[in-house]
């Protein structure tokens, strides 16, 4: 096992990644006072960086200095005359003082909408790199500088132009200080949300990003805010005082935008009253081509638009609209960007025919091979359904990941590319399953997969089904890999208010599964559940398996393809149990454990030991049975065993044991099921497996 964590793993593997034969730098800062701890670190001195993360991540903040430090640069917080070469230029985008949870959503759209080579999401705010394809030197800083000033400018960044500018570590928590905690901002882990090869040009990116010279760029906005305040006084704003008063077509074209998008209406309908909402407002009407006389008519009626007793002015409205950034709408539950791909083929071929010979060259000319050799073909419909509990979910992780890193899934051979995987049941157990598959199977972050973990609508989601494309798309760019599958998991969290037995209803959902196929000829996996009878398949309407290419179910450990429209049926089930992997403690000092799956090729199960907190309450099952004239007991009994064998003193009605929250015992009950050493005979009632 590795001297050192997880997350410093990744931390020093993101350097690596940054600049793998140059110096670096690395600072930690205490967030509630005292002097910052600086080293520099040479060539190729990884192993040292590790001890550095490993020390002071969580007690303090950690950031690496973008640029190269010199051979000479101190153990310090570096300045300007210890860079050596210039690696990349960059922007830190922080939220505005609004609903924090839409600002990131909006940064991180802009962020996706961007063309730079890394995003780190920063855990408050978002950082954005443009690498240089070859380094340049120091003394063009002045150079480099200029091109910050106008990412910045341009995408509404804070003043991080200086070239011995600190970022975020990735991978590093992300510890907020009094005063933004007060705002409501909590302990986060800084992640990489996008990462590629440097690929710039001094001359690209001169070309793309015009640098401003140091005294320009506040004079460049009070010009246009002065320009812009001119234009609101000349629309007579103020005039119109109530929303009936606006002109007509205005009123229209805002009621279009509100129905088109859900965060508008969600903002101009909701409660409160402040800056910050008239902000996001000239950000949302701006990327909706509004003009600034639409944008100040509607903040001057709008009940949001301040706090204050007097309306706004157009100064303040003028500032408004240009510090807002213009950005495309976004898909708010993914944070992507939504770009115009048609959902089915803009142009259907008409009726043809294909002669005999035709017919037999191009099935010689097909070269396309399966997606998992003997289990899935490329560019179809598949469905993987089970009972509750039976694995479902681990299984399709575990294929999402070969298929995404390239290796063999139970012996199978697969086809290498980009998956999508929609948690659409949410919770943070996904997290959890997925860095057990990480840390098991030992999985780079650069690997081309992605997690929306957020519920869609394929039901009546037209919104929903472009936004799954459009992350689609915007993933196999990212990575510049061919995307392979999206995964729906599960079909119930994403059937809207559609009745999954019906058959009209089904075919709509299937339809909405055929868009998002063909936009993106990826294979669409759908994680469903079986019905009351297991043995009369998948729940719901038969329109599903007549349309699934592949069927596959998940029953007691094993996997077995019950349909293949194109490719013969698995000779044999393919066998499987789950492995618990120990992750440690979490921050509040917690067991963390999950699952992943093992393949097994004996004639029977060898058991599998569970982590220590999971396997004390697999033992209190068994001593409530052992209590109990049936063969099952209830969640009750369990847990009152359970706290018992943890403390012999406690009682009924005095305080839980340590460990025993209601919620910690129902992770680790799912973990016990979850690793069949349990089993769930109904909603309450419980048995060894």
């Amino acid at each position: 096992m590795s001297e050192f964590s997880f997350e410093t793993e990744y931390a020093v593997e993101f350097l690596q990644s940054f600049d793998p034969s140059g110096w670096h730098n690395l600072v930690a800062i205490d967030p509630e006072g005292g002097g910052p701890i600086g080293r520099t670190f040479p060539p190729n001195a990884f192993h040292e960086i590790s001890k550095f993360v490993e020390r002071h991540n969580g007690k303090r903040n950690l950031y690496f200095t973008v640029n190269e430090p010199s051979a000479t640069a101190p153990h310090k917080k570096l300045e300007k005359g210890d860079i050596g070469t210039i690696r990349a230029v960059f922007t830190d985008i922080d939220p505005a003082d609004a609903n924090l949870t839409k600002e990131r959503q909006r940064l991180k759209a802009l962020a996706f909408a961007s063309d730079a080579d890394i995003v780190i999401d920063s855990g408050g705010g978002v950082q954005l790199f443009w690498q240089l394809a070859s380094k340049i030197p120091a003394a063009d800083f002045e150079w480099a500088e200029g091109c910050c000033r106008r990412l910045g400018k341009d995408f509404g960044g804070d003043n991080t132009w200086n070239v011995d500018r600190l970022m975020r570590l990735p991978y590093t928590v992300n510890l907020p200080d009094a005063k933004k905690r007060a705002k409501g901002r909590s302990k986060a882990i800084a992640t990489v949300l996008r990462t590629q090869r440097g690929r710039w040009t001094r001359d690209a990116l001169e070309q793309a990003f015009p640098p401003i010279a140091s005294d320009r760029i506040g004079q460049d906005r009070s010009s246009e805010t002065r320009e812009t305040s001119k234009r609101i006084l000349a629309s007579d704003y103020t005039s119109f005082a109530e929303y009936d008063d606006l002109p007509v077509d205005l009123r229209d074209r805002l009621a279009a935008a509100l129905s088109k998008d859900p965060g508008l209406d969600q903002l101009w309908h909701g409660e409160g009253a402040g800056n910050e909402f008239r902000f996001e407002l000239a950000a949302k009407l701006k990327a909706l081509d509004f003009e600034v006389e639409d944008y100040a008519r509607l903040a001057n009626i709008w009940q949001r638009s301040t706090s204050k007793p007097e309306r706004p002015s157009a100064r303040e409205l003028a500032r408004d609209w240009v510090r807002s950034p213009s950005i495309m709408s976004a898909a708010d539950e993914f944070g992507v960007v939504e770009i115009e791909i048609p959902i089915r083929p803009e142009k259907r071929r008409g009726f043809y025919t294909l002669g005999l010979q035709e017919v037999i060259e191009r099935a010689q000319a097909d070269d396309t091979v399966p997606l998992i050799e003997h289990v899935l073909d490329q560019g179809t419909l598949a469905v993987l359904y089970g009972k509750p509990n039976c694995g479902k979910s681990f299984v399709a992780l575990d294929m999402a990941f070969a298929i995404a890193g390239a290796v063999p899934w139970a012996g199978h051979g697969v086809s290498q590319g980009s998956v999508l995987y929609v948690a659409a049941e949410g919770g943070r157990g996904v997290n959890q399953r997925i860095r057990a598959i990480v840390q098991k199977r030992q999985i780079a972050c650069d690997t081309p997969f992605a997690l929306a973990p957020c519920s869609i609508d394929l039901f009546d989601g037209a919104a929903d089904v472009k936004a799954v494309i459009a992350a689609a798309h915007a993933l196999s760019a990212q990575h510049a890999a061919p995307l392979r599958m999206v995964v729906i998991d599960t079909l119930a969290r994403s059937f809207g208010a559609g009745d999954e037995n019906t058959v009209k209803d089904m075919t709509k959902c299937i339809r909405n599964l055929d868009a998002i196929r063909e936009a993106t000829q990826a294979t669409i996996l759908v994680i469903h559940h079986s019905g009351k009878d297991a043995s009369k398949g998948a729940r719901g309407s038969s329109a599903l398996l007549g349309a699934a290419d592949t069927e596959i179910e998940i029953a007691d450990r094993h996997f077995r393809t019950t349909k293949q429209r194109d490719m013969p049926l698995l000779p044999a089930d393919i066998r499987f149990d789950l492995q618990s992997v120990d992750l440690g403690l979490n921050r509040a000092g917690q067991h963390v454990s999950s699952c992943v799956v093992q393949f097994l090729t004996g004639t029977e199960f060898d058991p599998i030991p569970l982590a220590p907190a999971a396997e004390k309450l697999r033992q209190s099952l068994v001593a409530a049975l052992s209590t109990s004239a049936e063969n099952e007991v209830s969640w009750a009994a369990w847990m009152e065993a359970h706290c018992t064998a943890t403390d012999p003193a406690w009682h009924l009605g005095s305080d839980l044991p340590r460990g025993c929250s209601p919620s910690n015992l129902r992770k680790l009950r799912n973990e016990v099921i979850e690793c069949g050493h349990a089993k769930s005979i109904s909603d309450d009632m419980f048995a060894l497996a």
